[in-house]
């Protein structure tokens, strides 16, 4: 899988391995064009959890994620033009939704995010942004991966696009976001505890679909 970001180095900090298991199925909508190729976009956004979790209460109800992402800059790679059929991608929104249960025996939310791991989420839907529609691109199931840094850790997502791109099934995507662990943890440390944490693009291409990846 090729990667152009900035990955930091792995470090004991904070894992946020219990954020893993963020997505939801979405089915996409008929646009106008659909794209081909392979795309880079840069994803970022807000983790918001249901109920707060904090260092000290153990969580006995599961816990609703919900995570809304938007890109502000997307390119195209190997002779890949987001001009297509006459329409421009402009931006895109994706969002991603789980319920965790809690663990067993019970333990508080923060205690839970150290645990670290993977997990796995359900498919999500990339809708896309142009002078006119563009078909919503399919992510298809996959698992989220934590890899624990200084200052961020990263959350990954890799999988097969399922429909909504013009080379499925040989077409693939990768999401790699930055979570700040200082911000987690302040969070975590905090009277109110964890509801929300921003997840950001690390600076570089973290959001990659086509078949060349």
């Amino acid at each position: 899988m090729r990667r152009k970001l900035i990955m930091v180095a792995l470090a004991a900090m904070l894992p946020i391995g219990f954020m893993a298991t963020i997505g939801s199925g979405v089915a996409a909508a008929k646009g106008t064009t659909t794209f081909d190729g392979n795309i880079s976009c840069n994803l970022q956004g807000t983790v918001k959890l249901s109920p707060a979790i904090n260092l000290t209460t153990p969580v006995t109800v599961p816990v609703k994620v919900t995570a809304k992402l938007t890109n502000d800059d997307c390119i195209g790679l190997d002779g890949t033009s987001t001009t297509q059929n006459g329409e421009t991608i402009i931006s895109s929104t994706e969002s991603l939704s789980y319920t965790i249960p809690p663990s067993s025996p019970p333990k508080p939310g923060c205690v839970a995010l150290a645990s670290g791991g993977s997990e796995p989420i359900p498919a999500s839907t990339i809708k896309w942004k142009g002078t006119s529609k563009i078909t919503s691109t399919v992510l298809g199931a996959s698992t989220a991966t934590i890899t624990t840094g200084s200052p961020n850790s990263v959350l990954a997502v890799t999988g097969n696009v399922t429909s909504g791109w013009s080379t499925p099934p040989t077409a693939t995507y990768s999401i790699s976001l930055g979570i700040n662990t200082a911000t987690v943890a302040a969070g975590c440390d905090s009277k109110k505890g964890l509801s929300k944490f921003a997840v950001n693009d690390l600076g570089g291409d973290n959001l990659e679909i086509g078949p060349a990846f």
